[in-house]
């Protein structure tokens, strides 16, 4: 019984170790990029760069929500707030995609409606965002997986849309952001 004991606490570390080890170099994959994005933004006062760098900051944030590690390392003895950045974060990132892609595929320009709509998108977020902080933590939840849906589809299509009508950079953009708006969409179903 002892051996076995050994056995799976020894195993219990090693995944320990190594699921640390991935999520730091998430994380710091994330903080190089939010950098990175933040002197570019410095130099050029683009504000497409200032976007990227909040959401990448906010994807952080709710990523390590998820796994309990924002409020182990960030806000230890914050429990309740623990709870509520989840969705608070990801209202941010809610609120600042549809705003980096409108700026990203110059949608003013190239897809007024799609404008439009990604605007909407980006005020419903931050509806949910209200939500995310004074609801019951359940309902903003089920808030938040909803209206994540609504804006992964928004975001995708408004990058096929602009793809199709040969907007620069679309297809970069379909291609890059098609595997976090998946993600993010089956996150909102899961939950």
């Amino acid at each position: 019984k002892h051996d076995l004991d050994q056995a799976l606490s020894d195993a219990f570390h090693a995944h320990s170790a190594n699921s640390y080890a991935i999520h730091a170099l998430y994380f710091g994959m994330l903080l190089a990029l939010a950098a990175y994005n933040l002197l570019l933004y410095v130099a050029l006062r683009e504000r497409v760069f200032l976007h990227y760098v909040i959401f990448v900051i906010a994807v952080g944030v709710g990523i390590g929500s998820i796994y309990g590690l924002a409020g182990q390392y960030l806000w230890p003895d914050a429990v309740a707030w623990s709870n509520r950045a989840l969705v608070v974060a990801f209202a941010i990132t809610g609120i600042v995609g549809p705003l980096f892609t409108r700026d990203f595929l110059g949608t003013a320009r190239v897809a007024p409606r799609w404008h439009w709509w990604l605007g909407l998108g980006a005020c419903l977020h931050a509806g949910v965002l209200l939500v995310g902080l004074f609801a019951p933590l359940r309902v903003a939840m089920q808030v938040m997986s909803a209206t994540t849906m609504f804006g992964c589809v928004l975001m995708l299509g408004c990058g096929i849309a602009c793809a199709m009508r040969g907007a620069p950079g679309a297809r970069l953009f379909v291609l890059a952001w098609a595997v976090i708006l998946v993600g993010g969409l089956l996150m909102a179903l899961r939950n």
